[in-house]
This record gives structure tokens, C-alpha cells and sequence, in this order.
């Protein structure tokens, strides 16, 4: 019985070796077919920050401050033309009789006067009155989107006075179309009924007023006219179709 018993222990000693070497040679025959984890790139989200950054880089010198003759921040504005001609809304620059300071992203000044404006729809437009003196950089045609079909959710951005701090980058959303408010304006200007307003979902405050609005084609669609008072992250823009020819 002794022999008997030994003999059948060695037997199952060495089925528990064999199964346990053909359970390894299975693991590592299964382990050669499995691949690392591969690591996702957002490639979309890459595209998307590339674009922006290019754009900006193309825009940044047409955005400007304006003041008066105190150099007391006003607002902002941007470059329209190579004729130094510069836009901005009408409450920003309220007073005809006035010259206001333009200053650029180098912190450079330039004097102009209101050139046009339309009281309706709270657009102004300036003239500098000495181009010969400004770096060429600044004396560039901007880029005019061709297409008005604006569409909700829509990338856009914009450069301007924000938060005490000149020549600031607010990125966003179009969140609204089409919309009507009535403006009121600390300054003393007088309250306006402004329609066909662009909602926009960014960060911005008053001193953006005048502030260009890009696509990230580095194409002008607009520019800022108002920030709903106590609701963060709300602005109204005008559309580049109701002022570009004023």
C-alpha cells in the first residue's frame, strides 16, 4: 500500500507541474498578443487651440484703447483700415467736439476725431488725424468675414480693455441671436434700444465696449456694445453688417 501511494502522489506531483508550465506558456504566448495602452491625443481640441492661438497672433495690433485728452480709459476700439480709420461704439466716444487718444498694443498714442456716427444702433467711427507718425504694423486692412450666417456655439474671441488690464484675450461662444435690450451707460449717455444683437458667453466687462469680435479665421464678425449688468459672462455685440459701411 506504501508504494502504491507514493507512486500515485509522484503521478499527481507531476500533473500539478505540467499544468502549471502549460498555464504559464499559455500567459506569456497570450501576453506577447496583448498591445501597451496607447495614449489618446484630443487631436481635435489641439486643432482647435492652434487655430485660436494663429488667429490671435493675426489680430492682436488691430485692437485699441481709447481715451480722452486726461487719458482717462474710455474703452476700446480697433483698426479698421490702412487710412486709420477706427471703430468703436458711439457711447465710447460720445462727445464731437472732442480729441480722443488712440493708443496701440506697444502702449504708442495718436490723436483723432469722430469721423461718423450712428445714435441708433451705438456705432462711432474715428479719424487719426496724423497717420505719417504710426508704425505701419498698426495701418493694416482688417480681415472682413464675408459670411453673415452666424451660427450658435460658434468659437469667437476677443481683445480689448478688460479688467484694468489693456490688450486682454476673451474667448467664447455666440450663446444668442437676434437679441433686443435696452442699454444704459454710467457715463451720462443717454439710454438706447439696441436689436439684432449677437449674445455672446465670454469674459468681458465695460471697458470692452468698442472691443473687435473674430472668428478664428482671424475675420472680423462684430464688435462688443454691452455687458448684462450682474449676470457674469454675458456681453451683446453688434454684427459686423450694421456698421461696416458707416
Amino acid at each position: 500500500m506504501k508504494k502504491i501511494y507514493i507512486k500515485n502522489l509522484f503521478i499527481i506531483i507531476i500533473a500539478c507541474l505540467g499544468g502549471f508550465v502549460i498555464s504559464i506558456l499559455f500567459l506569456q504566448n497570450n501576453l506577447k498578443n496583448i498591445e501597451p495602452p496607447k495614449v489618446i491625443i484630443n487631436e481635435k481640441k489641439y486643432i482647435e487651440e492652434s487655430q485660436l492661438i494663429a488667429a490671435i497672433e493675426k489680430t492682436f495690433n488691430f485692437s485699441v484703447t481709447i481715451k480722452n485728452q486726461d487719458s482717462q480709459i474710455l474703452g476700446s476700439g480697433f483698426i479698421l483700415n490702412a487710412k486709420g480709420e477706427i471703430m468703436t461704439t458711439r457711447h465710447v466716444v460720445s462727445d464731437n467736439t472732442q480729441k480722443y487718444l488712440i493708443c496701440f498694443s506697444d502702449n504708442s498714442c495718436t490723436k483723432a476725431e469722430v469721423k461718423n456716427f450712428d445714435n441708433l444702433n451705438d456705432i462711432a467711427s474715428l479719424q487719426i488725424n496724423d497717420i505719417s507718425q504710426i508704425d505701419q504694423k498698426f495701418l493694416q486692412n482688417i480681415t472682413i468675414s464675408k459670411n453673415n450666417d452666424l451660427k450658435l456655439g460658434q468659437i469667437i474671441f476677443s481683445i480689448g480693455y478688460n479688467g484694468n488690464f489693456t490688450n486682454s484675450i476673451s474667448k467664447g461662444i455666440i450663446s444668442g441671436l437676434n437679441r433686443n435690450l435696452t442699454a444704459s451707460f454710467e457715463n451720462g449717455y443717454r439710454s438706447e434700444e439696441l436689436k439684432n444683437l449677437i449674445q455672446l458667453d465670454m469674459n468681458i466687462s465695460q471697458g470692452m465696449s468698442g472691443s473687435p469680435i473674430f472668428n478664428l479665421n482671424s475675420e472680423l464678425i462684430g464688435m462688443i456694445v454691452a455687458v448684462a449688468k450682474d449676470q457674469n459672462g454675458v456681453g451683446f455685440g453688434i454684427p459686423k453688417k450694421l456698421f461696416i459701411n458707416i
